[in-house]
């Protein structure tokens, strides 16, 4: 088997500054005979114009959140021609992809299953036209994510989102977004548009959803107000919020967001489009590095 050319994509200010940890994943791959090279974001967009540019490697690796993650395929996708694979180096506070494919945890099995680890294609998500590959949405979720502290998130780690959940139920719980789900009409609360079986955590929020599946869902809250909001957060907590008679989880390849406009819209963890928007199963497919 032929040595795997890395670029890998770091995002300096991602969960705890791991720097050591990325470095130490960089020193095994150089073990294994791989060639590695590293680039560092200087803010926002960077990491999809590297991932867009990147020339002579077979894997571009995002070393970072959800959120670096998500650049890095967008930035892949707007590539003409042949496309490297995707993998991540998981920095972030919370890492939904690195749960979603099993990850290992250690940087020496880490980076064996990049120079050594098996391809699998994985179906994206699309927001009038910027690639996601976990998540998209609106509601409470997108609301929270303006108020999340990034020196909080340093300092008490996942806490952090607690924090900026309740803030984001004061400011946004009353919103009422008018939708379409492939045709059909829908009033709701909130809508979270998946890829993947995990929501910002490892806790599983659609059961049937999977990275490989030409399908996408969306979670919706049928129900109105801070109280049916609240509700469905603690049931999702407990792992429960499928199971809600109120909570309709449908199959979707198209959804429009029509009103109220203006309101945030969350791809990967970041807050990246407002209201009115188009979210789509997108013709496009990546090549993940997964666990063998």
């Amino acid at each position: 088997m032929t040595a795997r050319r890395f670029l890998i994509i770091h995002n300096p200010v991602a969960g705890r500054r791991r720097h050591k940890f990325v470095a130490d994943i960089v020193a095994a791959l150089g073990d294994l005979g791989c060639l590695v090279t590293v680039q560092t974001t200087s803010g926002p967009g960077d990491a999809i114009e590297m991932a867009r540019t990147a020339e002579d490697v077979d894997v571009v690796a995002a070393a970072g959140g959800d959120g670096t993650l998500g650049e890095v395929a967008h930035g892949l996708c707007l590539r003409d021609g042949e496309r490297p694979a995707l993998a991540m180096v998981p920095l972030g506070t919370i890492n939904v992809f690195a749960a979603e494919i099993g990850m290992p945890k250690k940087a020496a099995d880490i980076a064996r299953m990049f120079a050594e680890g098996p391809l699998m294609e994985t179906a994206l998500g699309a927001v009038d036209g910027r690639h996601f590959i976990l998540t998209a949405g609106a509601g409470v979720d997108a609301a929270s994510v303006g108020f999340l502290s990034a020196w909080l998130k340093r300092l008490v780690g996942e806490f952090a989102y607690h924090v900026a959940l309740v803030r984001a139920l004061i400011s946004e719980g009353g919103t009422v977004f008018e939708i379409e789900v492939d045709g059909t009409a829908y009033r709701v609360s909130s809508l979270i548009v998946t890829n993947a079986s995990r929501y910002a955590s490892e806790r599983v929020l659609v059961s049937d959803a999977r990275l490989t599946d030409d399908t996408l869902h969306v979670v919706l809250g049928m129900k109105h107000g801070r109280w049916n909001l609240v509700r469905y957060g603690a049931s999702f907590m407990r792992g429960k919020m499928q199971n809600l008679p109120d909570i309709k989880i449908v199959p979707m390849r198209h959804l429009s967001i029509r009103s109220p406009s203006g309101k945030p819209v969350q791809l990967d963890g970041d807050n990246i489009a407002s209201v009115p928007v188009e979210i789509a199963l997108s013709p496009e497919r990546l090549q993940l590095v997964v666990p063998g």
